[in-house]
């Protein structure tokens, strides 16, 4: 295994998944890729605002351990920051900086040498802290960093659901690939995994890298990644993150914009599936 503590995760994993059977409204999502540059957090941003435009209370939270840049996307100087909460030193309601109408976020940290050493204990510490937010919130995303490390399969493995972001260039599939079959490992197979393409040429060019990957993952992993769709190539991205402001908000009849919405639609028409049922089907 590639992670020493890949058993204790499962267990742990599987134990703050199950809700005993109660509802919840809320619902934690990570949000991760292979590699960078496939505009994951800037994706985050907007598909946040696009949850809360449909009335959804949500907290972004920038989980990137010391390259956190959301803030930095927004034009913002947070007071404090997830490394703040790390350390005892803030709640995460008191970290929280609002952003827009019914949307938070909880700023990430990047150059703080004092950040604290993220281990499995602080980060289960972390997503005990935001499910108890189960009353305040109806999504929690938490925007990783790219790549694959030992913090990303945690994240993972203790939250709800993973939307794994990729581009149609074979590298980023395939980096989205080596994510998907190290958490599948880790979690035998009981995860729920999907997929959105980003900045993609064409529909059809989306649709084609979407189908591939849920073949290769179905086929060598025995297991399913759902297609929520996809966001076109659009140069209002571009400037919008030049200007530091959410496409969603700064060109709101984008395409971009429009396919963020359209995603943030089906996401909010999907039932959350508890750890018990997923583990049922298998």
């Amino acid at each position: 295994m590639m992670f020493d503590q890949a058993a204790k995760l499962r267990t742990i994993a599987a134990r703050h998944r199950d809700d005993g059977g109660t509802t919840t409204p809320l619902r934690i999502i990570t949000i991760t890729s292979g590699k960078g540059g496939v505009g994951k957090s800037t994706l985050s941003l907007n598909l946040s605002l696009a949850l809360a435009a449909q009335g959804k209370k949500v907290l972004l939270v920038d989980a990137d351990s010391n390259l956190a840049n959301l803030d930095v996307l927004l034009g913002m100087t947070p007071t404090y920051r997830l490394s703040h909460v790390l350390r005892g030193e803030k709640s995460i309601e008191e970290a929280a900086v609002p952003v827009w109408k019914g949307m938070k976020i909880l700023p990430g940290s990047s150059g703080d040498i004092r950040f604290p050493l993220i281990d499995t204990e602080v980060q289960l510490k972390l997503f005990e802290d935001l499910r108890a937010l189960q009353n305040t919130f109806d999504f929690i995303l938490l925007d990783t960093g790219a790549g694959l490390n030992s913090e990303v399969v945690t994240s993972i493995l203790n939250t709800d659901e993973t939307i794994v972001i990729t581009t149609p260039e074979p590298t980023a599939v395939m980096d989205a690939y080596a994510v998907i079959k190290t958490v599948c490992l880790e979690s035998g197979g009981k995860l729920d995994l999907k997929l959105i393409v980003n900045a993609a040429w064409s529909p059809l060019d989306a649709e084609e890298t979407g189908r591939k990957l849920q073949m290769v993952v179905s086929h060598f992993l025995k297991t399913q990644i759902h297609y929520l769709g996809f966001v076109p190539y659009d140069k209002n991205v571009h400037h919008a993150v030049v200007e530091q402001q959410p496409v969603y908000l700064k060109f709101p009849r984008s395409a971009s914009a429009t396919s963020i919405q359209k995603i943030a639609q089906t996401l909010i028409r999907q039932p959350k599936i508890s750890y018990q049922e997923r583990v049922a089907v298998k």
